[in-house]
């Protein structure tokens, strides 16, 4: 998507609604992408639980439908 710079204020106007939307989505998705890296490092290590399942649960938690 061009930056705010390169578009006119009728263009930025058009497009605006849907760049908050994007950062709406992509904001909570990266949070959880984030925490599940820093759990996986030491949460697997307490509980026992074997390295791939939770890189699985990180996988599967990450994949959000594009709205």
């Amino acid at each position: 998507m061009a930056s705010r710079g390169d578009l006119t204020d009728a263009e930025w106007a058009l497009l605006e609604p849907l760049h908050i939307r994007r950062n709406e989505v992509e904001r909570p998705v990266n949070g959880l992408k984030n925490s599940w890296a820093v759990a996986t490092r030491y949460d697997c290590e307490d509980d026992g639980v074997p390295p791939w399942a939770v890189v699985w649960l990180a996988i599967r938690l990450a994949v959000v439908p594009c709205v």
